[in-house]
């Protein structure tokens, strides 16, 4: 998992106790890691984009919420399809490590 996923990861999960949230940020980590190289490459190339993008445009300014909801906004397509990507993963392994919670 890629710093900037990670960072999006913990973002996405910070509604979470620490515990809850490590889990699901490794499940997420997991996830990633097992995908097949013709899935994960194009996310790996959008991930090292946006990490570039961002360091070089927001100097720090921008916090991890404010950095994902740019992301969900985005006008280009691409973009707004990784953050519903990464926002798939963690509600899919919220669940999946908690089972209980949708009941």
């Amino acid at each position: 998992m890629l710093p900037f996923e990670r960072r999006l990861a913990a973002a996405m999960t910070a509604h979470l106790d620490l515990t809850e949230q490590d889990q699901v940020v490794g499940f997420i980590a997991r996830s990633l890691r097992t995908m097949p190289g013709h899935l994960r490459v194009p996310i790996v190339c959008v991930s090292l984009f946006l990490e570039t993008r961002t360091r070089l445009l927001a100097r720090g300014r921008t916090g991890d919420r404010d950095l994902l909801r740019l992301l969900e906004k985005s006008r280009l397509n691409p973009i707004r399809q990784y953050a519903r990507l990464m926002r798939s993963l963690a509600l899919f392994a919220e669940y999946e490590v908690k089972p209980g919670r949708g009941e």
